[in-house]
């Protein structure tokens, strides 16, 4: 008689392999009933069903930051990295530094809105 963990290991293993292929017959399916659709769309929908949407789209961040930013804050700043939500931006001198605290709330929300992130909860200048 085989061991009741791996009868247990080897069907939750079955149901996963099982769960992944009708996502894949999902997407074949609606492909056909939809007809072409937009490759962003695409992306977007298996990133989401993937879990890294989010991370994607905090990910952006970094790279636009210097148009969410005004012109001035954009060259005296680097946006470094996200984690867990927060933003870490480096600020190379004290008085921008100061600004920047100033329009904190006004970057938050516009990354929230206007970039789609709302995961995003705080920025960190440093």
């Amino acid at each position: 008689m085989q061991n009741p963990f791996l009868q247990n290991v080897f069907l939750m293993n079955t149901q996963f392999r099982n769960d992944r292929f009708n996502k894949r017959k999902r997407h074949l399916i609606n492909l056909k009933t939809e007809g072409p659709q937009r490759i962003g769309k695409i992306v977007e929908e298996v990133l989401s069903e993937n879990g890294y949407l989010t991370s994607c789209k905090e990910y952006s961040i970094l790279l636009k930051w210097k148009s969410i930013v005004e012109k001035g804050l954009a060259k005296a700043s680097t946006c470094e990295r996200v984690e867990n939500g927060i933003v870490y931006v480096k600020i190379f001198s004290g008085p921008w530094r100061q600004e920047a605290a100033y329009q904190k709330e006004k970057l938050l929300k516009k990354i929230q809105t206007e970039f789609g992130c709302p995961t995003i909860k705080d920025i960190v200048f440093y």
